[in-house]
């Protein structure tokens, strides 16, 4: 395994202990101003929980979890994904409660061939200065 230098490389011993998320995330979603980093980061979850059927219905709840946010705050990020037109939000009301769907409008894994460019450094614009 790769560490930062100076670090020491470290066994990987239960594999439990780490979060694999592999997501082809839209450009426009990275720079535009309109999204903060925090709704940056549930749209990329959201992206690829969407990975295998083209949706997923995770809830405000777990997103609070994962996050560290408060249920509400959660809520208002999906709302403001769907607003900008990153996702579908459906609504099944039925008896005991309401179960919500999110799609992707445009499924990006439906044009994503099957290469994989997670370590392509090219992708990254070194010319922006700190």
């Amino acid at each position: 395994m790769l560490c930062p230098k100076g670090h020491r490389e470290k066994e990987i011993k239960n594999m439990e202990d780490y979060i694999v998320i592999y997501a082809v995330v839209p450009k426009h979603i990275y720079e535009t101003k309109l999204l903060t980093p925090e709704e940056k980061l549930i749209a990329e979850r959201i992206i690829y929980l969407c990975k295998k059927e083209g949706y997923c219905w995770i809830t405000n709840k777990r997103l609070s979890e994962m996050y560290s946010i408060t249920i509400e705050t959660a809520s208002r990020h999906i709302k403001k994904l769907e607003k900008i037109g990153l996702i579908k939000c459906i609504y099944d009301h039925n008896d005991k409660n309401t179960r919500r769907v999110i799609q992707l409008v445009d499924n990006i894994w439906d044009k994503w061939s099957i290469r994989d460019k997670s370590n392509n450094q090219e992708d990254i614009d070194y010319s922006v200065t700190h």
